[in-house]
């Protein structure tokens, strides 16, 4: 009996232990098994062209793109998060192009417009809504989650130029080249298509969320006036129509650049302000000669030169931000001839040279973040009077260079990389001259090197008093000091070499709230 009760315990112990194991690995099964929605909606044509030939037959055959969601540069990341008055703080409409990835999943509507992905991963996406001659639309930042969704409700804010609906039209797209005389509006929610040079001779007006797409080396000129919109975060975009129906990923090197924007000298600019546009893959950016103008609140992305000011005066440049520009002769922003200047509150990210400033005078940059600028973050240069005030570098190749005949300022910044003030020669016989105060200069090579020629007798010496050199030892801190006493005795210019940096008195600790001021 004793027996038979102990097998039996046995029995109900091993039962009760595979009915536990079992629910166990149901229970994992239903928690790690990955959950999906699906994403529905639907595209019309929209023909508002006035030619009847435009017409659709129906509305299939639109190309529907899911992407996840852009991967941020963690360095505008910081920056936003640090100094959020600063630059543009990024998002999925600021730095999406569908260009520059592949997408997870892509389908094509249906003849009522009409189209669904199914077995979405949860996440956040972008949406890209193509069609060749209807242009290409954007829906960004998109949140899947389990079970239906739709494109009303993935949408995770509500921007202007949105229209709260899971119904999305698309505009036969406008092809422009030649003249246009009379007053042109690029219209939100519309594609434009440059397909050769353009002259807007009438007022030329691009709202929020206009796409303009102009093909590689042709330009849009405006000769009389312009109204580039207000400040919003649906931004607009001019940008290379290369590849703009494309839907595998490229990379951003293989996109054929677009000339760029040129203003005639002196053309009226509504409400003295340009903002709130995108430009990427731009040769040559935007050209503007029309004094007393604000542009604020721009992104310039993969261009050479993202906006070159030329022979202008009062012109500020703010709350912008200059990415990947590589004209290696020409900054992201570029002034020539230029008088009363401010550049503020603009971040400048991995550009071959953030600022050039060419033959212009009172020339100030300030409360500016510079970041792994290849070349130069600013560089003066030929008769340039310039005030570089309360900046951050870091990362630099070399920060901050003045040279030929220039005079150039600089005061209390953070510098960090490998040379931070640069005085040179660049036009034989004419010394340039700095004066660097109250600045941190966290430099590898040097924290100041001068080094110009000068046929007079008399010695030029560059105040560069009252700074800190991440060093308390003075024989240290030569080292990081170059002018006429490293010079070579035996080079045959020896003697023209005049520069004296004066360092001394220097901080013997780190100077406090140096660089940006923040809100």
């Amino acid at each position: 009996m004793k027996k038979s009760n102990s097998h039996l315990r046995l029995i109900i112990v091993l039962g009760s232990l595979l009915i536990l194991a079992s629910m166990l690995l149901t229970g994992c099964s239903h928690t790690t098994k990955t959950k999906t929605g699906s994403l529905t909606g639907s595209v019309i044509l929209v023909n508002d062209t006035g030619d009847t030939a435009n017409n659709p037959v129906d509305y299939a055959g639109v190309t529907v793109a899911l992407y996840k969601a852009v991967k941020f540069d963690t360095t505008l990341v910081r920056i936003n998060s640090q100094y959020p008055n600063v630059g543009i703080p990024i998002s999925e409409r600021t730095e999406f192009d569908h260009r520059l990835q592949n997408p997870v999943m892509v389908t094509t509507t249906s003849a009522d417009g009409s189209f669904q992905l199914n077995k979405v991963t949860r996440g956040n996406y972008n949406l890209a809504i193509l069609k060749d001659g209807w242009g290409v639309r954007y829906y960004c930042d998109l949140e899947i989650v389990s079970g239906q969704n739709t494109l009303a409700s993935a949408k995770k804010s509500s921007i202007a130029g949105r229209t709260g609906k899971s119904t999305t039209e698309l505009y036969p797209v406008r092809t422009l080249h030649g003249f246009a005389l009379d007053t042109y509006t690029f219209q939100s929610n519309h594609s434009y298509l440059v397909d050769n040079n353009i002259s807007f001779v009438g007022n030329a007006v691009i709202e929020s969320s206009a796409y303009i797409w102009v093909k590689p080396n042709m330009r849009i000129t405006l000769l009389t006036s312009v109204n580039a919109g207000q400040i919003t975060d649906d931004y607009s975009i001019i940008t290379s129509a290369d590849k703009m129906y494309e839907t595998t990923q490229v990379p951003a090197s293989d996109i054929l650049r677009f000339d760029g924007i040129y203003f005639n000298p002196d053309i009226p600019v509504e409400n003295n302000m340009i903002q709130s546009v995108i430009t990427t893959f731009a040769l040559n950016g935007w050209n503007v000669q029309t004094s007393n103008i604000d542009i604020k609140n721009m992104i310039f992305r993969n261009c050479g030169i993202g906006i070159h000011i030329v022979e202008c005066d009062n012109i500020t440049i703010t709350q912008s931000n200059v990415i990947l520009s590589d004209n290696l002769d020409s900054g992201g922003i570029n002034l020539t001839g230029c008088h009363q200047t401010l550049i503020s509150e603009n971040v400048f990210l991995s550009n071959v040279i953030g600022i050039r400033q060419h033959t212009s005078t009172d020339a100030n940059v300030k409360n500016c973040y510079f970041y792994n600028n290849s070349a130069r973050d600013i560089q003066n240069i030929f008769d340039t009077t310039s005030l570089v005030e309360r900046c951050d570098c870091a990362a630099s190749n070399i920060a901050i260079e003045s040279a030929g005949r220039c005079n150039t300022t600089i005061q209390y910044c953070n510098i960090q990389g490998k040379t931070g003030i640069l005085n040179t020669v660049r036009m034989n016989w004419y010394p340039s001259h700095f004066r660097a105060n109250n600045n941190n200069l966290h430099c590898t090579d040097y924290a100041i090197k001068s080094k110009t020629t000068w046929y007079n007798p008399e010695f030029i010496v560059n105040n560069c008093e009252n700074n800190y050199f991440f060093e308390t030892n003075s024989a240290s801190i030569a080292l990081l000091i170059w002018d006429y006493h490293n010079e070579d005795p035996n080079d045959p210019h020896y003697d023209e070499y005049k520069d004296i940096v004066d360092y001394v008195p220097y901080r013997n600790i780190a100077i406090e709230n140096n660089g940006i001021i923040p809100n």
